[in-house]
């Protein structure tokens, strides 16, 4: 047997946490009426434990949560969005840096020690970067 429960939401900003909160809400009312609604892979589990209850004891109230959905799907997002941004600033960083590899050994004198320099100042900022993307890749939760 298959329900649905169907609404219309106005604002669909909060989309993931109002539709958390509503089947949260109707599992604590069948659970409060002694109602079990379990996925197939619980049957084999039950079959075994028969006489054992998997309702929560304690149901209905406001549980704790830490944030709401929409807020972790936007930092990943933005997470997302530095760490290519990073990429792509060090991928540049690359090609200025054989372009300057080029330049310098042609260059002489003031032109030469000017090169040198940006390509030194261009390492330095490679590094940094490289270091950020290293913390930034390694806060990303790890996908199973």
């Amino acid at each position: 047997m298959t329900y649905r429960v169907a609404g219309k939401l106005s604002e669909v900003d909060e989309l993931l946490s109002r539709r958390a909160r509503l089947r949260r809400r109707i599992l604590d009312e069948l659970h409060e009426r002694g109602i079990d609604i379990m996925s197939p892979h619980f049957h084999s589990v039950l079959q075994r434990r028969a006489a054992e209850s998997v309702i929560p004891e304690e149901t209905g109230g406001e549980r704790q949560s830490h944030r709401p959905p929409e807020a972790v799907a936007v930092d990943k997002a933005d997470r997302a969005k530095e760490i290519t941004e990073r990429r792509e600033a060090l991928s540049k960083m690359e090609e200025k840096m054989v372009e300057l590899a080029g330049r310098i050994s042609e260059a002489k004198g003031e032109e030469k020690e000017h090169l040198e320099w940006e390509r030194a100042r261009i390492s330095g900022e490679r590094k940094r970067l490289t270091e950020e993307l290293g913390v930034l890749e390694a806060e990303l939760p790890k996908e199973n």
